[in-house]
């Protein structure tokens, strides 16, 4: 009796041995705030103009901040400054993404057409965001400059001169001395 029971215990443990068991250990939500620096150069520019950044999911399914559709999240900001995108991630991972500035409407502007690369490490430590320019270098923040170009002003010179046609005033001179002469002939032959 003894015996079958050890035989039953000892086929017990090599069961749960042999069934796969997962470990779940608990996550949390985790948020990162990516960086972003608008920067206008150029003298005499607007600050009522508006620039828009484009965050864009590489893979399907990666996480945007709300109000992002079609894998792709845009958010806008009146004149230069910086400003900050959060990304709420529930689970550890991987997460790529596509930073960029929307051209806008204004043709006064000439738009920095700088992409970046996003990829955020999500572990059980915390988080490492590593932000990437299209030229390879590491950044700490996305940063866009956008270049004003005034409108030329027009300037009238000031009226210095005459603007009366001379040869009418040249055919009234020939005229006129023509009759001067006229007129001293007739009185010579009188």
């Amino acid at each position: 009796m003894k015996m079958k029971r050890w035989i039953c215990v000892a086929a017990m443990l090599v069961l749960l041995l042999a069934l796969p068991v997962q470990a779940h250990a608990e996550t949390q939500t985790q948020t990162v705030a990516l960086p972003v620096e608008i920067a206008v150069k150029g003298a005499g520019s607007e600050t009522k103009d508006r620039f828009t950044v484009e965050l864009s999911a590489l893979a399907e399914g990666e996480p945007l901040p709300d109000g992002g559709e079609d894998g792709a999240y845009r958010v806008s900001r009146t004149g230069a400054g910086t400003m900050k995108l959060e990304l709420d991630f529930p689970a550890w991972g991987v997460y790529s993404y596509k930073l960029r500035q929307v051209k806008g409407d204004s043709d006064r502007y000439t738009y920095d057409t700088a992409e970046y690369t996003v990829t955020v490490y999500v572990t059980a430590d915390g988080t490492t965001t590593v932000l990437e320019n299209g030229g390879g270098g590491k950044r700490a923040a996305a940063s866009f400059t956008n270049i004003y170009v005034a409108r030329p002003v027009r300037i009238d010179p000031p009226r210095t001169g005459d603007d009366a046609q001379l040869a009418v005033w040249f055919a009234l001179m020939l005229v006129s001395a023509a009759g001067c002469c006229a007129i001293l002939l007739l009185r010579k032959k009188r």
